[in-house]
């Protein structure tokens, strides 16, 4: 029962990026990259990392998108059967990561793109250390 509902979750979560993704594209006007997104190929799949990089610190940040990404991943977090354990789980894991009040704390802080607010993302869910609850962009 819980392997399903921990499943479960990682494809809601996957859902959660993916629609949050496409919501956020169709606010972009594709026709007018951004200067730091133009140096990468629109032929290859391949660029410099850097270049990349510079084109994803391009994309300011949008603190309404990213409170909506917050109470998505929260009302997510819900089913999580780990979410209380995860507070002070003891030996021999020794885990102690509130992942709501991380959540919630990111959003006081102050991003220039919306790049590092994702990093940020990435890095509270990696803190798990639970192969069902990863976080990408």
């Amino acid at each position: 029962m819980a392997v399903g509902v921990v499943r479960w979750f990682g494809l809601l979560l996957l859902a959660c990026v993916c629609g949050w993704a496409a919501g956020f594209s169709a606010g972009v006007d594709a026709a007018t990259p951004t200067v730091e997104c133009q140096t990468l190929s629109p032929t290859s799949p391949y660029s410099a990392p850097s270049a990349v990089r510079a084109c994803f610190t391009a994309i300011a940040f949008d603190k309404t998108k990213a409170q909506s990404t917050i109470d998505t991943l929260k009302s997510l977090m819900e089913f999580y059967s780990f979410l209380e354990a995860n507070k002070a789980s003891g030996a021999p894991y020794n885990v102690q990561h509130d992942t709501i009040a991380e959540l919630d704390a990111l959003m006081s802080n102050d991003y220039q793109s919306d790049y590092q607010f994702h990093r940020d993302l990435y890095q509270t869910f990696s803190q798990l250390g639970h192969g069902h609850t990863g976080y990408s962009l």
